[in-house]
């Protein structure tokens, strides 16, 4: 055999096995790729029915502001609420003068004896049998804005309406022992379990036709014969600041927009700040025992 026919023979088992190999390394890297595909594509048959999951829960504490409070209870009205303890004890007087013809309880506070120049607070709880029982009441305990049998008819229709928008007026039950000048819009209102619902807003009550003070009123009924009034009163930061030189009528006119406009513009004022740490945590307290 000559050389050159050797030599061919080799380079064709050479050709012949690098074919062979490749086409043994294209099986292999497609055997490869579809186990991968087939691992990834799989239904998962894993049986979790005895695994345990254990899920982290977080759990958040209300802080009761509450919770050190003073309670007021009247077995003969049937209510409870709580006070702050810096109010210092609670005493009750039952109102019989005439010509008033229904049971009206006054609950003061220690604090705000002999009504203090730094303002005052008292709660009032009237009990109607009959809205009938005050149709007569044409005393000073229903100056300004309506008799008081409409007065406790809206009081109830926004019990039930649960929105105090209806009510244009400055409603309080009883009257208040003074005039009301100006007041903001009222806002609804309701106990924590809503037993008691009804409306709040600020006004400007003074015997003269401008004063410093503001006061704020909250009115609330169980729509059945109760109703409860707190009245909380206190030195207006802006009227001191607008009527210290004088009280001409441009100086009422811009306090009594300021009034008007409240609870907004009104950060500086004790009265406001009251409401928020104050009254709306009582509000939560009352309780029908």
């Amino acid at each position: 055999m000559e050389l050159n026919e050797i030599h061919t023979d080799h380079e064709q088992a050479t050709t012949s096995l690098k074919v062979v190999l490749l086409v043994f390394a294209v099986v292999l890297v497609g055997a490869l790729a579809y186990l991968v595909w087939a691992q990834n594509t799989a239904p998962d048959t894993t049986d979790n029915s005895g695994a345990v999951v254990t899920k982290k829960t977080e759990t958040t504490t209300v802080k009761d502001e509450t919770a050190d409070w003073k309670s007021y209870t009247n077995n003969e009205l049937g209510l409870s609420f709580k006070f702050p303890p810096s109010w210092g004890g609670a005493s009750t007087k039952r109102e019989t003068e005439e010509p008033v013809n229904y049971p009206i309880y006054s609950i003061s506070f220690d604090k705000y004896k002999d009504y203090p120049v730094t303002g005052y607070t008292y709660i009032t709880v009237s009990a109607y049998s009959d809205i009938k029982q005050i149709d007569s009441d044409q005393s000073s305990y229903s100056v300004g804005y309506g008799d008081p049998a409409k007065k406790l008819t809206d009081l109830r229709s926004v019990f039930t309406s649960q929105n105090a928008s209806s009510v244009s007026y400055p409603l309080h039950l009883p009257a208040i022992n003074a005039g009301v000048n100006w007041f903001s819009p009222p806002i609804y209102v309701a106990n924590s379990d809503k037993s008691f619902r009804g409306l709040t807003y600020y006004a400007n009550v003074s015997q003269d036709s401008c004063s410093s003070f503001i006061t704020n009123i909250i009115v609330l009924t169980d729509n059945k014969n109760l109703v409860l009034q707190i009245t909380n009163s206190k030195p207006s930061v802006k009227g001191v600041e607008l009527l210290k030189s004088n009280d001409s009528k441009e100086a009422c006119a811009s306090f009594k927009t300021f009034v008007q406009g409240l609870p907004k513009g009104g950060e500086g004022e004790v009265i406001v700040r009251d409401y928020g740490s104050t009254f709306t945590p009582l509000l939560k307290t009352i309780k029908l025992l």
